[in-house]
């Protein structure tokens, strides 16, 4: 109707979406509405990095996600998104999501494998089994694509897969065991 070309049209619907949907979700506080906002505004993040600079690619976006969960996970982690359950849900998808976005570049390696280490500590932390999940998701998904990158065509593969398990892993059980010793 007013001639807007694909990037106009998504950033228009996802902020009427997100405004929408989250005067909805302040009267329900439903889970399923409250995944909804965040996910417009996830969108929302991603287009307008887009929109402003078309040249960098999928990892500005990208970049933009993940910092837009992270902010997600903090504000639901202090009470200001309930159900916090859902709010460590919703943040921990996304920047997985962020993070594999920004994987063109090298950086986006690094933020990957830190954001893989950050769920699985926040979910041995904050005792939520979700971040735990998306932690161990988070291995499966990163660990291939960095060793595919930096040794290809190596049988240093699948031993470097094996160690960054064991290691994550590890990190896991150390961060459980202290953690309960400190109650």
């Amino acid at each position: 109707v007013w001639g807007f070309g694909p990037a106009s049209t998504t950033l228009v619907t996802a902020a009427v979406s997100a405004a929408y949907g989250a005067a909805l979700w302040r009267r329900t506080r439903a889970v399923l509405q409250h995944i909804a906002v965040f996910a417009s505004l996830a969108v929302l993040a991603g287009t307008v990095v887009a929109r402003l600079d078309p040249g960098l690619g999928a990892w500005g976006p990208g970049l933009a996600i993940w910092a837009m969960s992270v902010l997600w996970g903090v504000a639901a982690m202090r009470g200001y998104l309930p159900p916090g359950a859902t709010g460590y849900f919703a943040a921990g998808i996304g920047v997985l999501a962020g993070a594999q976005l920004t994987m063109q570049v090298a950086a986006g390696y690094a933020l990957a494998l830190a954001t893989v280490a950050g769920l699985l500590a926040a979910g041995v932390l904050l005792r939520q089994a979700w971040l735990v999940v998306l932690g161990a998701l988070g291995v499966l998904l990163v660990t291939p694509q960095i060793t595919t990158r930096y040794l290809p065509m190596s049988a240093a593969t699948p031993v470097a897969i094996f160690v960054v398990g064991v290691v994550l892993l590890g990190s896991a059980v150390w961060l459980a065991r202290r953690r309960a010793g400190s109650r």
